[in-house]
């Protein structure tokens, strides 16, 4: 399997951000991919009023417009994640198309970054995100892939979850504080996949 990675620097730009993505998965298919994964919230980062503006369902028009890469470059699409707007909730949430565009998974991130350093940052996600509750996994080409997004990593039961589901790739989409990226990002994942003996694409 040939994987094909998109990192980015998003900003809170959304069509500039999308310009990027779609220019970079013809290039990637062009590469010979076979599944191309994109990062947390690619299409638009910035305030929390300003992502709540952002946010869009799963059939709006930037999962849409991926669905149809998907199926016109015939890769497997895995869409990191989105702000989606369900009902009166928001959820962070990936989504994954197949090779001819159809839905093959659909993932809302389980464990929120909630944190509070005693004289420093607070962040709240819970305050403006919805956890999911479903563990996931999809099947690219007979590989079996389990989905994750960000602090999902630091949880590993979730992880060993996935194993136990058959899955010897699991996707980490993430939007990493530099603070705690610097020491955990790469020990977290490694370890991630020595305890399960699989891949890891972060």
């Amino acid at each position: 399997m040939n994987i094909g990675i998109i990192q980015t620097d998003t900003q809170n730009n959304k069509a500039k951000n999308l310009e990027f993505i779609e220019t970079s998965i013809l290039k990637l298919s062009a590469q010979g991919a076979d599944l191309i994964t994109l990062p947390e919230m690619f299409p638009f980062l910035g305030p929390d009023e300003e992502m709540l503006a952002n946010a869009e369902p799963i059939d709006g028009p930037t999962l849409s417009r991926l669905k149809e890469l998907a199926r016109s470059n015939q890769v497997y699409i895995h869409c990191g994640s989105i702000a989606e707007k369900r009902g009166d909730k928001l959820y962070n949430t990936t989504v994954v198309y197949d090779r001819n565009g159809e839905q093959v998974a659909q993932y809302s991130k389980i464990h929120l970054f909630d944190i509070e350093i005693p004289g420093g940052i607070v962040y709240k996600e819970s305050d403006v995100i919805t956890a999911g509750d479903k563990v996931v996994t999809f099947d690219c080409d007979g590989t079996t892939v389990g989905l994750s997004i960000c602090y999902d990593m630091r949880f590993p039961e979730l992880y060993r979850k996935l194993s136990d589901m058959g899955a010897a790739l699991i996707l980490v989409p993430a939007v990493f504080t530099l603070m705690t990226g610097k020491d955990h990002w790469e020990p977290v994942l490694r370890t991630r996949a020595i305890e399960n003996l699989c891949y890891v694409v972060a």
